[in-house]
């Protein structure tokens, strides 16, 4: 019978064997270890990054506020720099010989570092751009200049060579009246302004009399002796720009005068109603910083509160006063102006009838006073019928007139007008 062998015992494992598994499992407790201390590094540095870019974009903004309210001039209405321990004014924010920003000190104190940077650099470059706009502007004004001044000096060069060929024409004549007339006439198509100084050179052709170069291109021989003048009538020198304004000054006042002292004969004391009326507009525009609105919306209440007559009156009354302050009409009238400027002109709350005549009389007076000052821009013509009626009052009394009634309704009449 064959033996039976009993059974093998397994293998005994090494001892590297047993700890090998351990090892494994230490290992990759140790990476994930490391991968999570790797994520949360990452994730702190993002943390960090973002909070650095929040803390940028809060600078960013601090920074553009201060500007826009450096370049606004609101901080500087809201608290003005004090100025410095000696008295010296501080500067507000701006260089006024340049237009460029000066760093406010408030801003600069109340800024943190980050965006105190963004403000200077703000600040830095609106005056770069500030000064290089500036050259740009200078530079193509200098440029313009000098083409203009090139441009003159041409056309002055041909306007003499023209006139230097005009004058040639004619030098084989004898300079008569009529010959000097058409040369002087030639001269003001090339240039109005050398015509004067051609036709001064020419006086001495004719010692009798002196050539005047009239606006209108022809000539007027004044005698130097008494006598005649020859040749085209007298053109009167054309008034300034000042004149101009001036006679539309007196043009307004005497208007607004015929206007007021037609509703002072109709309406006795309509002058003083309308000036009681507005009294209260007087006394709200003295609240500082809100008596300009108040005085605007108690001006509307009293106009509401007129007749229409009285509104007419208080028209005509504001007229003279802008006239007097040389303003343009629909301004904004400042009422202590307005009433220092007309008081001597209209009758005030208080005041009896007894003063409205003397009152009309300085309403004609400063009315011709400007029209004295206009000039030959004065036109008595431009006035309305009324105007010119009331003008001629004083001057062309009718029946009826006296000293305490200059103003008298005759039926008919067309020198006094009725009230």
């Amino acid at each position: 019978m064959p033996q039976i062998q009993p059974p093998l015992a397994p293998p005994q494992k090494t001892v590297a064997e047993q700890i090998a598994p351990i090892l494994e499992i230490i290992a990759q407790q140790k990476l994930a270890n490391a991968q999570l201390e790797s994520y949360r590094s990452l994730a702190e540095e993002r943390k960090m990054t973002i909070a650095k870019q929040a803390r940028d974009l809060q600078d960013q903004a601090d920074a553009a506020n201060a500007f826009y309210q450096h370049l606004s001039g609101a901080a500087v209405r809201v608290k003005p720099e004090p100025p410095s321990k000696d008295g010296t004014p501080s500067h507000q924010g701006v260089d006024n010989t340049t237009g460029t920003l000066i760093p406010l000190p408030q801003f600069e104190k109340g800024l943190n570092p980050g965006a105190l940077v963004h403000y200077h650099q703000l600040v830095q470059d609106y005056n770069q751009t500030v000064l290089q706009r500036q050259q740009e502007t200078a530079s193509q004004a200098q440029v313009q200049h000098t083409q203009t001044l090139d441009t003159i000096a041409q056309q002055g060069m041909d306007e003499d060579r023209q006139i230097s060929a005009v004058l040639n024409r004619f030098a084989g004549k004898p300079w008569t009246q009529n010959t000097m007339n058409q040369a002087i006439g030639q001269v003001v198509a090339i240039n109005p302004q050398k015509a004067g100084q051609v036709a001064t050179a020419l006086a001495a052709m004719m010692p009798n009399y002196t050539p005047h170069v009239n606006e209108r291109g022809d000539i007027t021989f004044l005698p130097n002796k008494p006598g005649p003048t020859v040749g085209a009538p007298l053109q009167p020198a054309r008034p300034t720009d000042e004149q101009a304004k001036v006679g539309n000054y007196g043009v307004r006042v005497l208007e607004a005068n015929a206007i007021m002292t037609r509703l002072e004969n109709k309406s006795p004391g309509i002058g003083q109603r309308v000036d009681a009326k507005i009294s209260t507009v007087r006394s709200v525009e003295q609240y500082p910083g809100v008596g300009r609105a108040l005085a605007t919306k108690a001006l509307r209440v009293a106009l509401a509160s007129m007749t229409p007559e009285e509104r007419l009156y208080w028209n005509a009354r504001t007229d003279i006063g802008n006239a007097l302050l040389r303003r343009a009409s629909g301004a904004q009238i400042n009422m202590e102006e307005l009433d220092r400027e007309t008081s001597p002109y209209v009758p005030l709350a208080g005041e009896d009838e007894g003063v409205v005549q003397s009152k009309q009389a300085r309403r004609l007076q400063q009315g011709l006073l400007f029209g004295q000052q206009a000039g030959n821009a004065w036109d008595p013509n431009k006035l309305s019928p009324d105007a010119r009626r009331y003008l001629l009052a004083p001057v062309i009394p009718h029946p009826g007139y006296s000293p305490d009634n200059p103003f008298v309704a005759q039926p008919g009449t067309t020198t006094v007008p009725k009230p």
